[in-house]
């Protein structure tokens, strides 16, 4: 732990060294202050447990987009069985806190440095009645202070990947002390509630609540999203949470797909993970002559024309916009998957009857992956040609591809329940108090 409290140390140092030698615009001087715990008065508590309007103050850590739509998906849930809770939601990331502030929340913060005076001050001026961290973010310093102060904590939708679990087992020694007081871990699936276990959680602590990314989007949503292009009889192709390394790959498949299919109306919605990618990928997209001229085919940025959009590559460089252009796409490629990231969310897709392909590096929706699979709902490629002949066998058989877009809503309707099961053990810590 002492390693752990210095190098916390350092990094508060460093951050604090970074503001005084200028240069930063505000919203980096902001998210430099609020890592360093100094937030607005708006966030302190004048009671114990107390949120704005005397009801419990819940605060949620969601490391970025992914892990924050999942907070979408608990929020009313959890505000309808507990009437007058409070919730304070941080994220690491600038995507993800834009993201976050759109959500029903009463503060959005950047999460602290994990430096115990800083998580320590932070935690006596806020006075949470329950912490709650999504997925994988286990903080000794955080835990720790909890700890001393007998503030409850959880873990929802929690998983221990196959890449990150050998890592964690050598840190045992530290993290089982302070994870045999987190009072409940709901697990997305059994594998990684048996590694909570051996990491040192209590059993009782432990329930299978199942993944909340079933519950991320519900019928009625996907029915009321509206497909934001005035693009009637295209055939889109789109390719979503894309990565380093990725574009390339989908943009010789699409070439090859136009090359395959001459005279269809077939355009392609690129939709990079991080959006200031966008430059770098304008230059990928260069390299291959698009938007130059050379042969007509023309590129635009979504943040210049928005829904106005007209050319043959639209390349999206803003969050939030993600779901409402798979309403109107007829295949989709979900990245992350072709390098070794892991992959994201593939049931998002899926809940808008999407044939969905990716690559092989699934670790990370590795059981998600799995079910979609044996519905026939996935297919995996693992280069260009493989794409491009996944996507010409949908576009040739939409029969087909309807039906492997059915058999994934279908799969997503009938693992439905993980909020609910979620609501209800963070509503009993909530009502019981700590």
């Amino acid at each position: 732990m002492f390693t752990y409290t210095l190098a916390g140390a350092v990094v508060s140092a460093f951050l604090r060294l970074r503001l005084c030698l200028g240069g930063l615009d505000e919203a980096a001087r902001n998210r430099i202050r609020e890592r360093l715990g100094v937030w607005s008065t708006s966030n302190e508590r004048s009671g114990k447990e107390s949120g704005a309007d005397g009801g419990p103050l819940l605060w949620i850590q969601a490391a970025s987009v992914g892990e924050v739509m999942l907070v979408r998906a608990l929020l009313p849930a959890l505000r309808e069985r507990v009437p007058g809770v409070s919730v304070l939601l941080t994220c690491h990331t600038a995507t993800g806190r834009s993201v976050a502030v759109t959500l029903d929340c009463d503060e959005v913060r950047y999460f602290p440095v994990d430096y115990g005076p800083i998580v320590g001050t932070l935690l006596d001026r806020v006075r949470p009645s329950l912490i709650v961290f999504v997925e994988t973010e286990i903080w000794p310093g955080i835990l720790s202070s909890l700890q001393r102060r007998g503030v409850r904590a959880a873990f929802v939708n929690a998983r221990i990947s196959d890449r990150s679990y050998p890592s964690y087992l050598r840190l045992r020694g530290l993290l089982a002390p302070l994870l045999a007081c987190v009072d409940t871990v709901c697990c997305r699936d059994p594998e990684s509630a048996k590694r909570w276990l051996a990491l040192g959680v209590s059993e009782p602590a432990l329930i299978l609540s199942g993944d909340m990314k079933y519950d991320g989007i519900s019928a009625e949503e996907v029915d009321a999203t509206v497909f934001p292009l005035q693009w009637p009889d295209s055939l889109i192709v789109l390719a979503a949470s894309t990565h380093e390394g990725e574009e390339e790959v989908v943009l010789e498949a699409f070439d090859g797909l136009r090359a395959a299919l001459p005279g269809q109306p077939l355009r392609l919605v690129l939709v990079p993970r991080h959006p200031d990618r966008a430059t770098a990928v304008m230059r990928v997209l260069g390299e291959r002559g698009i938007g130059s001229g050379g042969d007509g085919r023309r590129v635009q940025l979504w943040s210049e024309v928005g829904n106005e959009a007209d050319c043959d590559v639209l390349l999206v460089d803003q969050v939030g916009v993600l779901r409402s252009l798979m309403k109107g796409a007829s295949v989709v490629f979900m990245g992350g998957s072709l390098v070794p990231v892991g992959g994201h969310n593939l049931l998002e897709p899926a809940a808008f009857a999407l044939p969905i392909a990716a690559g092989e590096h699934l670790a990370n929706v590795e059981e998600q992956a799995d079910a979609l699979r044996q519905a026939g709902a996935l297919s995996v490629v693992t280069n260009a040609d493989d794409l491009k002949r996944v996507w010409k066998g949908w576009l040739d058989d939409p029969a087909a591809a309807a039906m492997a877009g059915e058999a994934g809503r279908d799969l997503l309707a009938a693992n439905r329940g993980a909020v609910a099961k979620t609501t209800e053990r963070l509503a009993v810590l909530l009502e019981n108090g700590s």
